[in-house]
């Protein structure tokens, strides 16, 4: 049997991604016997716990076969994790973590980093799981508030004597892509800091080889100084650093300046593999590779884990088999289409967050969706696979700005992947993603209408991003309305209502460049920070309106009455006519002439008894509502309906515009400005006042956005 096992591992070794090496200068002195230390590793398993063809995850079976094998041999061996390892699947979300530290412990781990997601069943939870681990938990960057560590700072273990130091960091991401409320009342310290204070201590102890456990990853989208790498770069003294958090395979290892970093991926699709090279107690050489699912196929997972396995799977088995419903289509819930596109599991997953929750809208993340459910029955343990999170479903209230800001966010990394990334229900958008972050989403529409941005919102979401997770700040401090079931029931229950579902892709989340009109409406300096800026872009971005200059707007500047009938026309988009309109001052060449004729032969505007039109005449704000009301009322036909309050200057207000003042405001168009001399809301409508570009763009927006 050992023979068959020396075989089978050496052709493992034969299929193993080919590695460096990285030789490090030692002192020259009488040598004593080389030897080597092997440090096997693995990050965010996210609960693979078995071996799995369709997802290449070998599994911990294989992974104790493999280092029993070396351990057989003679090899000298560590085993290391470096987070994101206690959630994931129902096998480990069930037992709340329980299923995990057993496997772990029968696989002989040695330490650990808690990752992000090790925090989601609670911070005491992970303190409960950890003292259950027969291998130690390193969080040197994670204390209480009142400075209790819960967690190893650092260690120091002597191996074949050589005394190797250990300290770990977890992200400080875990402030917002674990549930907010999961690191209440506790610090997670820049690892900088932390990291050259761990280095001195595990000098000052003795250490001739320093590793550090990190779940920081090397996106881009971390900060740097967040960065597994920019750690490196900042702290000398660090030999190994074993990294998560970024699922990045790096295959031979990474020398940021004299460190060696590794990373194997996620879902253990590889395991990692260092070997270490001492002369005496000291470092000659460093190789890493990693091990593929593929290098470990003909591996027999070991017997014990197998056993653990099935026994968690019998205590789950009857939650789990049970059937909620049935998909007449394979449910996407791969991370590479959920962070940076709609999907169909996206589209139902928010349509049942909308439906339980009556919202307008319904906003979630597409990091929260862990995996695809096959066509066919749904079982209540895909859809607590796809959805392994405890977030539930909750309300807010959002204004239609604040609506928007919350889709900037989901969009800010496009075309990048990102947990943040939004799926959505009761609207759709489109998004440019090579413009400035916070500045690509346009064409929000809610119930097939423009998003009214002044408008509440009743907003499903999970509590996580109500909470502020994944950087959704614009939730934060809103008052939850409504609270509801975890979204894995709200899913289940959905689809057991339907009996069946067909979700599709159906065009809510659309990538699109946006138009000249919306570049020129981000330009203009003198709206930015005005009380109408958001109505005088939207204006612009839709073809009613253009710039005086390219940074330029004037929204202050008075309105004439070639201007509103321009506005008009091209709000209509009336068809160009080779017909004059018989005006003195008109010649039929003017950027308006187009839309005169339409205008005054359906009696919206008329000309003066002398025969003219006076297109260059300021337009006073009775006049501009008597216009309006004509095209609404009398042209368009719009139910004039319910009670104006009435102008504290009504007595001021001209008896042939009256009734169409009124009627504008009834209608939702034309608001007063609040009577500063009173306290009490009373209003003014200032009808000799001369109206602004400003003011007409309202108009606009109010008319499209008019209930």
């Amino acid at each position: 049997m050992k023979k068959k096992l020396s075989l089978l591992l050496a052709l493992v070794m034969m299929l193993t991604t080919v590695f460096a090496s990285f030789p490090v200068a030692a002192e020259e002195k009488a040598a004593p016997k080389k030897h080597e230390i092997i440090v096997l590793h693995t990050n965010d398993v996210h609960a693979r716990v078995r071996a799995d063809e369709r997802e290449k995850a070998m599994g911990y079976g294989k992974i104790k076969a493999y280092k029993d094998e070396l351990v057989k041999e003679g090899k000298t061996v560590l085993m290391l994790d470096a987070g994101d390892t206690f959630h994931g699947t129902t096998f480990a979300t069930i037992s709340r973590g329980d299923s995990i530290v057993k496997l772990l412990n029968e696989v002989g781990y040695d330490y650990m980093a808690p990752g992000n997601h090790d925090f989601n069943y609670g911070y005491q939870r992970l303190v409960e799981l950890t003292k259950q681990g027969k291998f130690k938990t390193l969080a040197s960057n994670v204390v209480t508030e009142q400075g209790k560590r819960d967690f190893l700072e650092n260690d120091i273990k002597e191996v074949d004597g050589v005394k190797i130091g250990f300290f770990g960091l977890s992200t400080p991401e875990t402030y917002y892509k674990s549930h907010p409320s999961n690191t209440k009342g506790i610090v997670i310290a820049e690892p900088i800091e932390v990291a050259k204070q761990e280095v001195a201590a595990l000098k000052a102890k003795g250490a001739d080889f320093i590793i550090g456990i990190g779940h920081l990853g090397i996106d881009e989208s971390t900060k740097e100084s967040e960065r597994s790498e920019g750690v490196l770069k900042a702290v000398p003294g660090i030999d190994l650093f074993i990294d998560g958090h970024s699922h990045t395979a790096i295959p031979t290892g990474k020398i940021v300046g004299s460190s060696l970093l590794v990373q194997t991926g996620a879902h253990s699709n590889n395991l990692g593999k260092v070997t270490l090279t001492f002369d005496g107690n000291k470092i000659e050489d460093k190789k890493a590779e990693l091990i593929s699912y593929e290098a470990m196929s003909l591996v027999k997972p070991d017997e014990k884990i197998e056993a653990i396995e099935k026994e968690v799977d019998e205590t789950n088995k009857p939650f789990l088999e049970k059937i909620v419903g049935k998909t007449l289509v394979e449910l996407e819930g791969r991370r590479e289409f959920n962070r940076k596109q709609e999907t169909n599991l996206g589209n139902l997953v928010t349509d049942a967050m909308r439906e339980v929750s009556k919202a307008d809208i319904a906003i979630t993340n597409g990091g929260g969706i862990r995996e695809t459910i096959a066509k066919g029955d749904v079982t209540m343990g895909e859809v607590l696979t796809s959805f392994p999170f405890t977030n539930f479903t909750v309300t807010v209230d959002l204004t239609g700005k604040e609506v928007i800001a919350a889709l900037e966010n989901g969009v800010k990394a496009a075309p990048e992947l990102a947990g943040a990334f939004c799926q959505v229900s009761g609207l759709t958008f489109k998004y440019d993603d090579t413009q400035k972050a916070g500045e690509r989403v346009f064409d929000v529409m809610v119930a097939g209408k423009p998003i009214d941005l002044e408008k509440t919102y009743k907003v499903a979401t999970n509590d996580f991003i109500a909470g502020g997770g994944d950087q959704y700040d614009v939730f934060k401090g809103k008052t939850v309305t409504g609270q509801y079931e975890l979204l894995s029931e709200t899913l289940a229950k959905y689809i057991a209502a339907k009996k069946e579902v067909n979700a599709q892709v159906e065009g809510r989340i659309t990538v699109a460049k946006k138009d000249a009109k919306a570049e020129e409406a981000k330009g203009f300096e003198d709206i930015k920070g005005m009380w109408a800026e958001e109505f005088i872009k939207y204006a612009v971005e839709k073809g009613y309106f253009s710039g005086l200059t390219m940074t330029k707007f004037g929204p202050n500047n008075s309105v004439t009455r070639a201007m509103v009938v321009a506005v008009l026309g091209r709000y209509e988009k009336v068809e160009k006519t080779e017909e004059k309109v018989e005006f003195t001052d008109v010649t039929g060449t003017e950027y308006y002439a187009q839309y005169l004729k339409w205008a005054k032969d359906n009696k919206i505007v008329a000309g003066y008894e002398d025969g003219s039109f006076k297109p260059n005449k300021e337009i006073t704000r009775a006049e501009l509502a008597s216009i309006m009301t004509r095209y609404l009322r009398d042209y368009k036909k719009m139910e004039v309906k319910g009670e104006a309050q009435a102008f504290s200057d009504e007595a001021k207000l001209p008896a042939w515009a009256k009734t169409d003042i009124y009627d504008c405001v009834k209608l939702g168009i034309i608001k007063g400005f609040k009577d500063k001399d009173k306290n009490d809301g009373t209003m003014f409508y200032d009808p000799t006042g001369y109206a602004s570009r400003a003011q007409l763009a309202t108009i606009f927006y109010n008319i499209d956005h008019a209930k």
